[in-house]
């Protein structure tokens, strides 16, 4: 089977070493999940930008190693690390649920990706929130709307207290 690749990304194997999913071997299951996290980045950008916009990126080089010296070539890197995220937020969502479908020992074979290692369903939404509010910053960027340094969107977020109270072992610390 043919999988599809991913549109800034540089290649297939650079955004699941990007994702830290290196590891994963070709034709294993977790490697078709990052096939559907690339098709909805994918869809996603064309729903979110125009074909055309999407062309013109693509078309903007960037030097090897990334080392942008003009807002196209920043333009391009900003790209690259929206499909990265795009897709690192999409896999949060599906690989859990590959890993309550098979058997064996779920928490070994989930921090053996390295994706979204040791995280508790709290530290998952906080990397959730986050990975939301730079996909849609870099967006704003990318289609156009703003430009770098000249930014008009103010983002906010609601901080409310942990709904329970601290368990025992839990740090006071913890942030």
């Amino acid at each position: 089977m043919a999988f599809i690749d991913p549109l800034f990304v540089p290649s297939r194997a650079a955004i699941k070493s990007a994702l830290r999913l290196s590891g994963v071997p070709d034709q294993d299951a977790a490697d078709y999940l990052l096939d559907q996290a690339i098709r909805r980045v994918r869809s996603g950008f064309y729903r979110r930008l125009t074909h055309s916009r999407i062309v013109t990126l693509q078309g903007y080089a960037l030097s090897s190693p990334p080392n942008p010296d003009d807002k196209q070539e920043y333009l391009r890197l900003m790209a690259e690390d929206t499909e990265v995220d795009w897709a690192r937020l999409e896999l949060t969502w599906m690989l859990p649920q590959l890993f309550q479908d098979s058997s064996g020992d779920i928490l070994d074979a989930w921090n053996e990706l390295g994706a979204f290692r040791k995280m508790d369903a709290e530290e998952l939404e906080l990397m959730r929130t986050h990975l939301r509010s730079t996909i849609e910053s870099n967006l704003d960027m990318l289609r156009g709307d703003e430009d770098a340094g000249s930014e008009t969107t103010i983002r906010g977020a609601v901080i409310e207290p942990e709904d329970k109270p601290p368990s025992i072992g839990d740090s006071l610390w913890r942030l």
